[in-house]
């Protein structure tokens, strides 16, 4: 009998592959069977890798074939094929007939079977576009009278149906513009953040005097002594209700708020010392937005080199909280005076990476194509480099009709803000109770910006029921997970001791203020493919059994 050597592969392959081209196996002959032995040690793996004999070759001639060609035995914690565990364990292999020079004969083969440590998870990206907080596409509402209602249900239902979680309430202060506010509008300020509350949305908050720049709309703003007592009159409802605004716009200057149209407020020092009145009027946890850069920068003394930095981001600082809001976005080449020269865009791409950016455009121009030229960014850039959190989903409507026809509107939809997406997960195999569990998170922002105000990150461990066990900290903030990067998440947990059974391991994204925190149209949902648990609000990662 010619000698036979055997050269043991391990491959990723799957542990059921036919014989080739499905044909059948030929039965063995006695005089044309081939057998060895292979000894102990020539071959160590991992639970769940795949053994296999990958060629064959004889004295007098070479034959190969491919792994397809070859049976295989899997190696599995469970030895559903041959009953293989950690441990030294014997083999027997299955070896196919090649050219008909040989028929299948028995191959022993001894194997180290190493524990395998590691247990990989790969997700699924999803292209839906649904609701998550504080981020998207707005429905603006104006409320002009003390209605006394809050936000009809009924719109509430309709926008979160079309993936919204925003709306923009612009409280027109114009009776009052002379007058203290009258304790009826007051309530209906708070009647529209409570039932903003309670229908799972918030809002991008301003205040103003009027909605036209005509001479006959005069006065356009009240006195800055009146501004001032009106914002106080505020003040109180603000802090009540700072859970459900994601910011707020500075405005009450000029028309629209949007400090262009005003007679009072002509200099800087009367609209720093409102800027510096809302600074200390908001909760420190959002951000007040400015019309321009320019105002920031003119306020403040800041230039481009002093753009804010990681180390400066998300403090209670007037240079990390002072934000912007683009009001005639990709309307002009400056945005009809949003800028006045390239810094001031320089500036903008650089702070909103840390800052809310959000606005609506006011005009239809070839700068709002989605894609763009070698003049101009176009839309899909300009909105990554700008890191959009937010629009306005009902202006300009040729704008928003452009990019219908154009086929980039359902991109900037998911788009708006962060959108967090799994790619891969790794977690400990065989995990114990009272023992250390290793977590290897990686996941990616496909959004155009991170999430910017505050936001709890946590591991949840459910049993099969569904209570939960135990919660940790996640050691990563979400509003670090930058836009076209890949965050790694790794964490150690321990286990609690006492526990057993099936188990499911969450990445729980909630609000962080109480009034919210167990809401769970409140809570991030992943764009992945079934991780969202919508009674929960938690993102499904690993299930597993102790």
């Amino acid at each position: 009998m010619n000698r036979i050597s055997r050269i043991l592969l391990l491959s990723a392959i799957l542990p059921t592959l036919a014989t080739a081209c499905g044909t059948k196996e030929p039965q063995p002959e006695p005089d044309k069977t081939v057998t060895a032995t292979i000894t102990a040690g020539d071959v160590t793996v991992e639970e769940g890798q795949t053994v296999s004999i990958g060629a064959v070759t004889n004295s007098s001639e070479t034959i190969s074939y491919a792994s397809a060609d070859v049976s295989i035995a899997t190696v599995t914690s469970t030895g559903d094929v041959t009953g293989v565990k950690a441990g030294s364990t014997t083999i027997t292999m299955q070896v196919p007939s090649v050219k008909d020079k040989f028929t299948a004969a028995k191959t022993t083969i001894k194997v180290t079977v190493t524990e395998k440590k590691i247990q990989t998870v790969s997700y699924v990206a999803s292209d839906e576009n649904f609701p998550n907080p504080e981020r998207g596409f707005y429905v603006a509402l104006e409320v002009h009278s003390a209605d006394g209602k809050g936000v009809a249900q009924a719109s509430i239902n309709a926008a979160r149906l079309q993936g919204r979680s925003l709306f923009l309430l612009e409280f027109y202060l114009t009776d009052y513009v002379e007058t203290d506010i009258s304790e009826e509008y007051l309530q209906t300020i708070r009647k529209k953040f409570e039932s903003l509350r309670s229908g799972g949305m918030k809002c991008i908050l301003r205040f103003c005097y009027s909605n036209s720049d005509s001479e006959d709309a005069k006065p356009w703003d009240a006195t800055p002594e009146l501004v001032h007592r009106h914002l106080e009159q505020v003040k109180p409802l603000i802090q009540e209700y700072y859970d459900v605004i994601m910011v707020v716009q500075a405005g009450f200057i000029g028309s629209w708020g949007e400090w262009y149209y005003t007679d009072n407020f002509k200099d800087n020092a009367s609209r720093k010392a409102l800027v510096e009145a809302l600074l200390e009027a908001v909760p420190a946890d959002r951000q007040i937005e400015l019309r321009t850069p320019g105002y920031k920068m003119s306020l403040y003394g800041y230039k481009l080199a002093d753009t804010l930095t990681r180390a400066e981001a998300h403090q209670n600082t007037p240079k990390a909280r002072l934000a912007g809001h683009n009001d005639c976005y990709l309307s002009s080449s400056n945005d009809v005076g949003t800028f006045t020269g390239s810094n001031d865009r320089k500036y903008w791409a650089a702070e909103t990476m840390y800052t809310i950016m959000g606005g609506e455009s006011c005009a239809l121009t070839n700068y709002c194509n989605c894609e763009g030229t070698d003049k101009y960014n176009g839309a899909l850039k300009d909105l990554a480099v700008q890191h959009f959190t937010y629009l306005n989903s009902g202006y300009h409507q040729s704008v928003l009709k452009r990019w219908k026809d154009q086929g980039c509107m359902e991109e900037i939809k998911r788009r708006l803000g962060y959108r967090y997406v799994l790619e891969e997960g790794q977690f400990t195999n065989h995990a114990e109770a009272g023992k250390d569990f290793e977590i290897k998170l990686t996941l990616r922002n496909d959004g155009f910006s991170p999430a910017q105000n505050p936001r709890d990150a946590e591991w949840v461990l459910a049993d099969a029921s569904g209570k939960v066990v135990k919660t940790w900290t996640v050691n990563s903030d979400p509003r670090y997970w930058m836009p076209a990067q890949t965050t790694v998440i790794t964490q150690t947990l321990t286990l609690p001791t006492g526990i057993s059974g099936n188990m499911t391991l969450y990445l729980n994204l909630p609000d962080p203020c109480e009034t919210l925190r167990n809401k769970p149209d409140f809570s991030i949902r992943l764009a992945n493919d079934d991780v969202w648990e919508e009674s929960t609000g938690y993102n499904r990662l690993y299930t597993f059994s102790l």
